[in-house]
């Protein structure tokens, strides 16, 4: 059997009949500017739908990242998979650096997801906490070539790095091969950088020697960065070239923007060719490299060779800006030898040279020239510099501004700051002024508002934010003048917010109510009737079925209700009555217990059964077992129930989703989970009745919905009780096998509609997260 992920509504085997695994990557905080948008504008329904795009265009599983400077990934993860869980069919990949996040949200999650990602920066630390998260809860992993000395570069790299982390993860952790997928990281062969010309048979390789050397475990790759800095559209022909080149070495998914895949009979010969060039870095002009050769293949406007020859004709300094412009270094020195007969060093510098290069940074800023044309630029701009220096007094030598280019722990894209390099380190010759030093900060994880409110006030002004690398060249300038100025964020106004650290007091002079018996029994003989009058129809409606109002008036939205939602319920409701699709049951029971710090225990025929819950780690404070008396106030009870509706759903889902019924098929799973939703709400409430608090309650479903009620239950897996693992005591003391539930090695219940509930009777308690 093939390892698998999933969702509420279905399974995907990670090894896919006809690879690669599709891992949608565009509801990325980082990567994807309008996911990013949305999520700083707390839009998270457009978030969905970016979700539903990937969904739509045949992602099989989508990549989740909430990670950005200021904001709170832990909330922002905990709403959108909340959300994603009951609206998506595919399974989730969680993205996170922070164990706390991940833990978060493989709590939330109810299906098996993969975790994105660990590896050996840290020299392991992180990793060892994120493998035994995975382990916990049951998910599959990704795993990056990267050690304590970063990316790693070669094929044998790769491998070592692979090696180590398959003896942690396999030998220490526990985990199966197959829950493993090793990422060999591809690099750009598009920005014109010689050490990584072969990048991608470096990769390919390391992919190939992965599933020889470490049998069972997966492979996947950020497909996308092969082509970084290429154009949009010869971006999308080299991506599905090396594709199929990847699968070919071995490759089992990829992540990637799954609506932008294209195929390869598509691609004509001429453009594969010119690919598989680049690709393999296979020289066929002495002239011009493949990546220049890639680039002119698939450019819309070539320079013409009547364009170069005509600048031959323009006064010298066009013909040196032009050199710089194009990165063409053919004559250079001969130019320059004719310019220095009219111009001294530093004004060939600062009148020419500088503005040339302004004039490629526009052109970037503007989409106007790609990447490798800078890079080009750039290096033509140092090969003038150079040319220059040995003509150039020291003493201006000595006065130019020093940069300290540094980035964070952690960061494993290196692209980016290397163009900062570039951009600065070719942009000229400035006097210093005997001004302050200042600190410029930038790139994709930073905003403007992040940098003036959390890094001005640590560091001696000036703190500055950059946008980008030809940003940071605008404020070198205005160092140089002396208008820099600190970043400011003057529409912010002040948190007014205090946080209260006091804990809750809950009261230790409630009574404990008798229970009709205890120990363990099961129920078959249940109420359809009364139980569907406890579905929370608007949770259904707009939440599972995803008929919200959106931009309809009232009136419209209320007849479609009347027209066409309320009808489809109905007739749900007639299937689950008489055409025999559940079979509600439940097993409960009451037992002794008293709480021990942080544990509740339970006593069941002789043998106790020690339950350990989280405590808030801020206010107030408060543990599960807080609401139950401990030994020396005389112990209490506590209930025990798991509830479910039969298989037989299930099996008809399946049907339809197999049939490719996918309307019918949602709209019956749908209503199966909120059905059992209901059946653990109607369990609850007999429980209730049974040890004597449910007397003054009222009967209706706006009184359930708001815990208008004594007690409370907790599901376990849920945020107040998280450790899903629990059910292993639950199944001890509960045997729910007798309904035809069973326990999976990952502690999820099977049928999928079935839950359980440890119940609690003390009148303070209510829902709360750990």
């Amino acid at each position: 059997m093939n390892p698998a992920v999933a969702s509420l509504y279905e399974s995907v085997e990670l090894i896919q009949p006809i690879k690669p695994l599709i891992i949608g990557e565009r509801c990325n905080a980082t990567g994807s500017k309008k996911f990013r948008e949305h999520l700083l504008a707390d839009d998270f329904e457009s978030c969905l739908s970016i979700a539903r795009a990937q969904e739509k265009a045949g992602a099989h599983v989508l990549d989740l990242c909430c990670a950005y400077t200021g904001r709170d990934e832990m909330a922002d993860m905990s709403t959108l998979i909340s959300m994603f869980a009951s609206s998506l069919k595919t399974p989730l990949m969680i993205d996170s650096t922070t164990p706390e996040v991940i833990e978060r949200g493989l709590q939330l999650y109810p299906g098996r997801s993969i975790v994105n990602s660990v590896n050996l920066e840290d020299g392991g630390k992180n990793l060892y906490r994120i493998l035994k998260l995975v382990k916990k809860y049951g998910a599959a992993v990704v795993a990056l070539t990267i050690d304590e000395d970063g990316m790693a570069m070669t094929t044998e790299k790769k491998l070592e790095v692979a090696r180590r982390i398959h003896t942690i993860a396999v030998n220490e952790i526990g985990l199966r091969p197959q829950d493993i997928l090793f990422d060999a990281l591809t690099f750009t062969v598009g920005a014109g950088d010689e050490s990584l010309r072969d990048a991608a048979v470096q990769t390919m390789n390391a992919i190939t020697l992965i599933k020889k050397e470490l049998p069972g475990c997966l492979t996947t790759l950020g497909l996308s960065n092969i082509s970084f800095g290429l154009s949009i559209a010869s971006r999308r022909i080299l991506n599905a070239i090396f594709l199929h080149e990847a699968l070919g070495a071995g490759l089992d998914s990829c992540i990637i923007d799954a609506g932008k895949i294209i195929p390869l009979a598509s691609i004509n010969e001429e453009d594969r060719e010119i690919c598989m060039d680049l690709l393999y870095n296979r020289v066929k002009n002495q002239e011009k490299t493949p990546l220049l050769l890639f680039i002119d293949h698939f450019s819309d406007v070539k320079l013409k060779d009547s364009d170069q020859e005509s600048q031959k004709w323009q006064p010298l300094e066009t013909q040196l800006f032009y050199k710089i412009l194009t990165g063409n270094k053919d004559d250079l020195e001969d130019l320059m030898d004719m310019v220095l007969e009219r111009y001294t060093p530093i004004n060939i510098i600062n009148d020419i040279l500088i503005p040339a290069m302004r004039h490629v940074g526009e052109l970037f800023g503007k989409g106007e020239i790609l990447l490798p044309f800078v890079l080009q630029s750039a290096e033509t701009m140092k090969a003038s510099v150079r040319y220059l220096e040995p003509l150039m007094e020291r003493s201006s030598d000595d006065n130019r501004i020093k940069i300290l280019l540094a980035t964070v722990q952690g960061d494993v894209h290196d692209i980016g700051k290397n163009l900062v390099e570039i951009i600065l380190s070719n942009n000229g010759q400035y006097e210093e002024a005997g001004l302050k030093t200042p600190v410029f900060l930038g790139g994709a994880a930073l905003t403007r508002k992040f940098v003036a409110q959390s890094c001005v006030p640590g560091y001696t002004p000036p703190v500055v934010y950059n946008s980008d690398a030809f940003d940071a060249l605008k404020r070198v300038r205005e160092f140089e003048d002396g208008s820099l100025e600190t970043t400011k964020w003057e529409r912010t106004c002040e948190d007014k917010t205090v946080l209260s650290g006091q804990k809750l007091e809950i009261s230790r002079d409630n009574s404990v109510p008798t229970a009709p018996f205890t120990g363990d029994r099961i129920v078959s003989d249940i109420d359809i009737e009364e139980v569907l009058s406890l579905i929370n129809k608007q949770a259904l409606f707009r939440g599972r079925w995803g008929y919200r109002r959106g931009k309809m008036t009232v009136q419209e939205y209320e007849k479609l209700i009347k027209t066409e939602v309320e009808p489809l319920y109905q007739n749900f409701c007639r299937q689950f009555k008489e055409e025999k699709l559940i079979s509600p049951a439940a097993a409960y029971g009451y037992f002794p217990c008293e709480s021990r710090g942080d544990h509740l225990v339970m006593t069941h025929n002789g043998r106790e059964y020690d339950y350990s819950f989280p405590r808030q780690g801020e206010a107030p404070f408060i543990c599960l077992s807080d609401y139950y008396k401990s030994a020396e106030e005389g112990g209490d009870i506590a209930g025990l129930f798991v509830v479910t509706i039969g298989e037989e759903v299930s099996r008809k889902t399946a049907e339809l989703y197999k049939a490719d019924a996918y309307h019918d098929y949602l709209m019956l799973h749908a209503f199966s989970v909120e059905f059992t939703d209901a059946l653990a709400e109607y369990w609850h409430r007999r429980m209730r009745r049974e040890l004597g608090i449910a007397v003054s309650e009222a009967n209706d479903i706006h009184t359930y919905a708001v815990q208008n009620y004594r007690g409370s239950r907790y599901g376990f897996g849920y945020p107040s009780c998280p450790d899903i693992s629990a059910h292993e005591l639950v199944f001890a003391m509960l045997k729910p096998e007798r309904i035809g539930i069973t326990l999976t090695e990952n502690y999820e219940m099977v049928p999928e509609q079935s839950t359980s509930a440890l119940v609690a009777h003390h009148p303070q308690a209510k829902y709360f997260a750990v």
